[in-house]
């Protein structure tokens, strides 16, 4: 996806807009292979996750609420907690 946006002639709000900020696991981070990394150096301390969206804006994908509640689904269903 990223690759089709011409970020050169779009602002931060536009790429917003445009969805290169998607609720974690609909993206192009590979997530398992982070997890699988922090798994073999036997990682257990706390993970932070900035979901990027703009308040209000009725044109993106989800609200703040639900990419947060997406994000938080998906990283459960990989960690396992």
């Amino acid at each position: 996806m990223v690759s089709n946006i011409p970020t050169a002639k779009l602002g931060y709000n536009d790429l917003i807009r445009a969805g290169i900020f998607c609720p974690l696991g609909e993206g192009q981070v590979e997530f398992t292979a982070i997890a699988d990394e922090l798994r073999a150096a036997q990682y257990d301390g706390w993970l932070i996750v900035e979901q990027d969206v703009i308040v209000g804006d009725s044109g993106q994908r989800a609200t703040s609420l639900e990419a947060a509640q997406q994000s938080r689904a998906f990283l459960r269903a990989l960690l396992g907690t």
